[in-house]
């Protein structure tokens, strides 16, 4: 392959090479194009054409009272062997006792409740109340909200500006 040198960057070609470049890579090593390619239409037809391991026909079918015999002659087994039991380090349980807002008391400790979607206690504040009540009654509620599906909508814009004066743009 000719490379010629550009502007002193030896790698220019294959950031941008030309037609003539491309054409002469792929015909040079067409031999191992032709096996790969070859390899993936073998691999393609054989998935295409092998036999279902699955049986085509209906599954024999149990009657009821083969069922029934089945079901109580049917004893589940531990998911612990009686003596992998006596290994197993027994926790004590923690117990929930009171909640409110964004705090638990467990044990007697009080902590912050991690687990909930309001641990920042932002549903006790009536001031962000009202403006989601605001919001809901203008714009209503969705799955999602972008502008392209749902159309451009001055909250849309709000937040370009924003975003603009933010980035100094």
């Amino acid at each position: 392959v000719d490379v010629k040198m550009t502007n002193g960057n030896e790698l220019d070609f294959l950031l941008n090479p030309t037609v003539e470049q491309l054409l002469r890579a792929l015909v040079s090593r067409v031999d191992v194009h032709i096996f790969i390619e070859g390899f993936f239409v073998a691999v393609i037809l054989y998935l295409l054409f092998q036999k279902s391991s699955q049986r085509r026909g209906s599954p024999d079918k149990l009657s009821p009272q083969e069922v029934d015999t089945l079901c109580e002659e049917w004893q589940p087994e531990p998911l612990i062997s009686p003596d992998m039991e006596a290994t197993v380090v027994k926790r004590k349980e923690k117990v929930l006792s009171a909640q409110s807002g964004s705090t638990v008391t467990i044990d007697g400790v009080e902590a912050v409740n991690f687990a909930a979607f309001d641990f920042l206690n932002f549903l006790g504040e009536e001031s962000i109340k009202k403006d989601c009540e605001t919001t809901i009654r203008k714009y209503g509620v969705g799955s999602c909200g972008p502008r392209g599906f749902y159309g451009t909508i001055d909250v849309h814009l709000e937040l370009e500006k924003e975003l603009a004066s933010f980035m100094g743009t």
